[in-house]
C-alpha cells in the first residue's frame, strides 16, 4: 500500500522504505531491506547517493510508463549485492559514479537500445563493476566521460548501436579530438578498461 505525508514526503512501498521529494519527484533516500524493488513510474530523478552502500538490494526495475530522466551522482555506488538494473527510455543522464563499486552488477538492461533517451555517462559511472562482461551503448548516446568503465576486469564487450562519428579527447573541453574507430566490441573494451580509459568519448554530428 502507499501513505504519503506532506512534510517532508514519504511513499511506502510495501517494506521498502522511500523518501521521496514531490516537488521534483525525486527519490532522495531508500531505507528498505528487499532484495528486489519496482520504482514508481512518476519518478523523475533517483537523488544523489539514494541507495549508497546498500548490502541487501538484488534487482531494480520501474513501473511500466517510468518518468526516470536522470540516475543522480553515487545513486548507487558500492551496492555490493547488486546484480540486474533496468533502465527506462525516458533516462537521459547516468550520474557521477551512478553505479561505481557494484561488484556483483551482470546486467543492465535498457528498455529498448534505438528509442533510449540516453545521451550522457558520466565519469566513474560503472568504475570497479568487476563483474560486468558486456555493455551495449544506446543508438542516441553522444558523451563517456572519463573512467566510466574503469576497473571494469571482466568486461571483454563494448557494442556501440551508433557506430559512426567517434572521438577521443583528453580534456572536455569542446567536442572533437582523435577519431575512433568503435565497430569491434572487444576492442572497445579493452579501450575503456585500458588504453582509453582516462579519456572523453564523444560523439559529433
Amino acid at each position: 500500500g502507499t501513505q504519503a505525508t506532506s512534510m517532508p514526503s514519504y511513499f511506502t512501498y510495501c517494506d521498502a522504505f522511500f523518501n521521496i521529494d514531490l516537488t521534483t519527484n525525486t527519490l532522495t533516500k531508500f531505507l528498505g531491506t528487499r532484495t528486489n524493488i519496482s520504482i514508481p513510474n512518476y519518478i523523475a530523478i533517483i537523488g544523489s547517493s539514494a541507495f549508497q552502500s546498500n548490502t541487501t538490494l538484488q534487482n531494480v526495475n520501474f513501473e511500466a510508463g517510468s518518468s526516470l530522466t536522470m540516475f543522480g551522482s553515487n545513486a548507487f555506488y558500492k551496492c555490493s549485492a547488486l546484480t540486474y538494473v533496468f533502465i527506462p527510455n525516458s533516462v537521459t543522464s547516468i550520474g557521477h559514479s551512478a553505479f561505481s563499486y557494484c561488484s556483483s552488477l551482470t546486467t543492465v538492461d535498457f528498455e529498448s537500445m534505438t528509442n533510449s533517451q540516453l545521451t550522457l555517462i558520466s565519469v566513474r559511472a560503472f568504475r570497479y563493476c568487476t563483474s560486468l562482461t558486456s555493455f551495449i551503448i544506446p543508438y542516441h548516446v553522444t558523451d563517456i566521460n572519463e573512467y566510466a568503465f574503469d576497473g571494469c576486469t571482466k568486461l571483454t564487450s563494448v557494442t556501440f548501436m551508433n557506430t559512426t562519428n567517434w572521438y577521443v579527447a583528453v580534456l572536455q573541453t569542446t567536442p572533437g579530438g582523435t577519431p575512433i574507430d568503435v565497430t569491434n566490441p572487444q576492442t572497445n573494451a579493452t579501450r575503456f578498461t585500458n588504453t582509453y580509459n582516462n579519456y572523453y568519448w564523444n560523439k559529433v554530428d
